[in-house]
């Protein structure tokens, strides 16, 4: 008798994600959002894309006080929020040091 496992050819259903960002009283709508696994990748995400706008924001000669994304799902629910400033102090916790 063989035994198959019930999830091979199977995909788990992934989650769609959208990254609003808050500025003050200003919002910029993410109206495509993208699909991840799971809340922790989108946490990743936003980080990452975090990082990249205030990388361009410090060339430019701004700052990114104040702005955070704004995490949904689809229906609107709200599942994270992501202050731009605190992706710089979580650097140390997100990735691994060598050493």
């Amino acid at each position: 008798m063989t035994i198959t496992p019930l999830f091979i050819g199977q995909r788990t259903p992934m989650q769609r994600y959208y990254f609003h960002i808050e500025d003050g009283g200003d919002t910029i709508v993410d109206r495509e959002g993208i699909e991840l696994a799971d809340l922790d990748a989108a946490r990743e995400e936003a980080v990452a894309a975090a990082r990249q706008i205030m990388s361009n924001d410090v060339l430019r000669g701004r700052t990114a006080d104040g702005r955070r994304f704004v995490i949904t799902v689809d229906g609107g629910t709200i599942v994270a929020e992501i202050p731009f400033r605190a992706t710089i102090a979580a650097s140390s916790q997100l990735e691994p040091r060598s050493g």
